[in-house]
């Protein structure tokens, strides 16, 4: 009788799904875990870009950097320039996602929003922070909250 060998090849994807469902209940490599939150960060961010684009709000800029950090989006809105923060989840495990924005990632954004307006050539314009958070409850569905005004400066 013949040796004979079955082999199955599986695209990356599919290998990474298998390796996923061996994990379960195991902790996961750290770099999986940052590649995961950069995935669903920008699924929320998709989906908060989307949410402005159709209440007429037009975004300027999306992951704006400077040396002070990052701007998620940076958008126009009526004479408003609004740095908004976008803070997605997939659970409430830690808390609602506008939870996580605190005092000192504020404070960061007011410096964020400085540097942008050093280099802004437009028109004087009123400023605005606000937080977009999203709980992602589905492959295509989120549920979004848009906190206007979510702080002042120096708050």
């Amino acid at each position: 009788m013949e040796n004979s060998t079955d082999t199955t090849v599986q695209s990356p994807d599919q290998a990474a799904a298998e390796e996923w469902q061996a994990a379960k209940g195991k902790s996961r490599p750290a770099s999986m875990k940052g590649t995961e939150r950069r995935e669903l960060g920008n699924k929320g961010e998709g989906f908060a870009c989307s949410f402005l684009e159709h209440a007429g709000v037009k975004v300027l800029e999306r992951n704006w950097h400077c040396q002070a950090g990052e701007a998620d989006i940076i958008a126009l809105e009526d004479d408003e320039l609004v740095f908004i923060e976008v803070k997605t989840r997939s659970s409430l495990d830690k808390g609602f996602p506008e939870d996580s924005v605190t005092r000192k990632k504020r404070q960061r954004y007011e410096l964020i929003a400085a540097y942008y307006l050093s280099d802004y050539e437009g028109p004087s314009r009123r400023i605005r922070f606000d937080v977009i958070a999203i709980l992602v409850t589905g492959e295509n569905q989120a549920f979004l909250k848009h906190h206007r005004d979510a702080f002042a400066h120096g708050e």
